[in-house]
């Protein structure tokens, strides 16, 4: 369920960014056109590593065959594997390469490559600014992360189950997507006091002023946890992950929380939503527990699969809102022209949806597996993404 998690939480992120960029890049400057060939152990598109078939477990990509970029999850899932050698050529490393690869101890680079470069194992960019890949094989339980590096880049610690801990120095200024997704034993952060940007609460990563809550360590056993006051903002994916999380306190002065803040807190059951809430991202509660929600009257924007929990029975809206209602059940806008969400559980087999409604939010019936019949609107427009509103 972990890695099923994973997968669909990268393909999401991938489409959103490819979508954003599909305009900016021509075919003849893309390295990864072509059929996919298949040359010995390796599987080619273009001079794009797509996977890697083979057997041995130390890995040495060949310079012969002209790769220049390793592809998104090349690696991936591979748990044999225990070392992977760069090779001067390699320009371009694409996300969660090496994801799953949890007996991958060290990844080095030819000292050539003017892209990259290991420390001690770990892949950075060739200027050592860029955390680019912790080996999720390692055993060390604690990392510090090297003085003079200043971002940590997406999934950068992605699946390293022996990791416990990790120090932040002063000079990192940026920190990416899901840093430590997939970390079960993570329990806490430390972070250089001269650090301008980042702080640390009991273990817990915020900003420097305290208000964002950037990432709460996932391998945390604790079933409840009070966000301290003072908080403004939930980051993204500050929570993803946090299966052992049953409940939520959110203080009064919460106005956002970010994109895919608590996907996969698949035992959270109970988070109250304060009033000065304003916000609620992407996939906030995607494969959830949560079983009822309360949008309070302030809420004005709600993402897209928000409360997409497999869980959820229950959907209230605050009477005085402006801007949601909730009709037989299910959430719109106050207009009843947007249907955002019906809840999954206790879901009859039919669904009509009103004739005032013209448009469908995507994930809108997700986790709907009683549903046999929807009676729609003539009037409704099908989302941009196709079907997927009526995913299951």
């Amino acid at each position: 369920m972990k890695k099923l998690l994973a997968a669909f939480l990268y393909t999401v992120l991938l489409i959103t960014a490819c979508t954003s960029t599909q305009n900016t890049h021509n075919q003849e400057n893309n390295p990864a056109t072509g059929e996919l060939v298949t040359k010995g152990d390796y599987m080619l598109r273009g001079t794009v590593l797509a996977k890697y078939q083979g057997k041995d477990q130390r890995v040495i990509i060949p310079t012969y065959l002209g790769i220049t970029a390793i592809g998104d999850g090349a690696f991936a899932d591979r748990s044999d594997i225990t070392t992977i050698t760069i090779p001067e050529g390699i320009t371009a490393i694409g996300g969660r390469a090496f994801a799953g690869c949890t007996r991958l101890s060290a990844i080095t680079v030819n000292p050539a490559n003017r892209a990259y470069r290991d420390i001690e194992g770990v892949l950075f960019d060739y200027y050592g600014e860029t955390l680019v890949s912790y080996p999720g094989g390692k055993i060390e339980t604690a990392y510090s992360i090297p003085e003079r590096t200043a971002r940590i880049g997406d999934w950068a610690f992605f699946e390293c189950p022996n990791l416990a801990s990790v120090s932040i120095p002063e000079s990192v200024t940026s920190i990416g997507k899901f840093p430590l997704y997939g970390c079960e034993n993570f329990v806490f952060f430390t972070v250089a006091s001269r650090n301008k940007l980042f702080s640390v609460r009991s273990g817990v990563l915020f900003d420097k002023t305290g208000r964002t809550l950037v990432v709460y360590p996932q391998g945390r056993r604790n079933t409840s946890y009070n966000i301290p006051s003072g908080v403004s903002h939930i980051g993204e994916g500050a929570f993803a992950g946090c299966r052992y999380l049953y409940s939520l306190a959110l203080p009064e002065g919460i106005e956002t929380i970010g994109n895919y803040a608590f996907f996969g807190c698949t035992d959270l059951a109970i988070v109250l939503l304060p009033k000065t809430l304003a916000a609620i991202g992407d996939a906030v509660f995607w494969d959830s527990g949560i079983s009822s929600i309360i949008i309070p009257a302030g809420v004005r924007f709600i993402g897209k699969g928000a409360l997409g929990s497999p869980c959820l029975s229950i959907i209230e809206v605050d009477i005085r809102s402006p801007y949601f209602i909730v009709q037989n059940g299910a959430l719109y806008d106050r207009q009843i022209t947007t249907l955002i969400r019906v809840p999954p559980v206790n879901m009859q087999t039919r669904f009509m949806v009103p004739d005032s409604v013209g448009q469908i939010e995507d994930y809108a019936f997700y986790g709907c597996r009683l549903l046999r019949e929807v009676a729609l609107p003539s009037k409704l427009q099908i989302p941009k993404s196709g079907n997927i509103a009526y995913t299951l």
